[in-house]
């Protein structure tokens, strides 16, 4: 139930937009901001740039792959855009959308989103609740990498 509240966002963005979420996604946010590389699956022609994941296999304690880019998850546009979760990315991207947060919601001389809603998703009860949860997956992920190598989880796509 912990990601129902942010599907059930995705849905009625897809309802009250009229159109597809990963299109309201990418004409509302993405390509304004510039991010090239941000969508729900990897095309073939990025698989290159894309890494592998690994994971340590509890019965022999050996690395392994855990999804390969051209037959994982991300190859494939997914049945259901989540809301909640499943967005590829790279850095670069990621931070064009830093930038807009931090400028309140504009970017360059653009709004993308409105001041309202960039202070709604920073007022101290968001902020601190999303500091603490990415704070402790970064903190999990970098301890069960230093013991085992890479451990299974948020994937960026590699750029340039």
């Amino acid at each position: 139930m912990y990601n129902t509240g942010a599907d059930v966002l995705g849905i009625l963005i897809a309802r009250a937009s009229q159109q597809r979420f990963e299109t309201f996604l990418s004409e509302r946010i993405f390509e304004p901001l510039g991010m090239i590389d941000t969508a729900f699956s990897v095309p073939p022609e990025k698989f290159s740039r894309f890494t592998t994941n690994y994971w340590i296999n509890p019965a022999t304690g050996l690395r392994e792959v855990y999804d390969d880019p051209k037959d994982g998850q991300w190859s494939r546009f997914p049945k259901f855009p989540s809301g909640a979760a499943g967005l590829v990315s790279t850095v670069d991207d990621c931070l064009a959308f830093g930038i807009m947060m931090l400028n309140k919601g504009e970017y360059g001389n653009r709004r993308i989103l409105s001041r309202f809603s960039i202070e709604a998703m920073m007022n101290t009860l968001t902020a601190l609740k999303r500091i603490s949860t990415f704070s402790l997956k970064i903190k999990a992920e970098y301890t069960e990498s230093a013991q085992k190598a890479t451990a299974p989880g948020t994937r960026f796509l590699l750029s340039n």
